[in-house]
């Protein structure tokens, strides 16, 4: 047609660069397949990384919630202790009293 009066070897280069755009394009095409699935994955992988994230956030929350009840605890007896021992050396101190009179 059109290129029929142009040289044998014109029309088989343009061949030849036409080919090349086609394979190109076919691995253009593939790299982006590539590049939507590894996306995906990406997508997924992040997601349950973020869900990891929010279970050992809630689990250090519990612990935390638990240590710091553990602390009060230790503070109450310690408190207890204390005030146990200041009514023992009261009371001594009350017997004695009683025991010189």
């Amino acid at each position: 047609e059109i290129y029929d009066d142009l040289p044998l070897s014109y029309n088989k280069s343009q061949a030849s660069v036409v080919k090349q755009i086609e394979t190109i394009t076919d691995e253009v095409v593939a790299s982006s397949d590539d590049m939507t699935y590894l996306s995906e994955r990406l997508t997924s992988e992040f997601s349950q990384y973020e869900n990891k994230i929010c279970s050992l956030e809630n689990s250090i929350l519990t612990l935390t919630d638990y240590l710091n009840s553990r602390v009060e605890v230790e503070m109450k007896k310690e408190l207890f202790n204390n005030y146990l021992e200041l009514i023992q050396k009261q009371f001594l101190e009350f017997v004695e009293s009683i025991k010189i009179k």
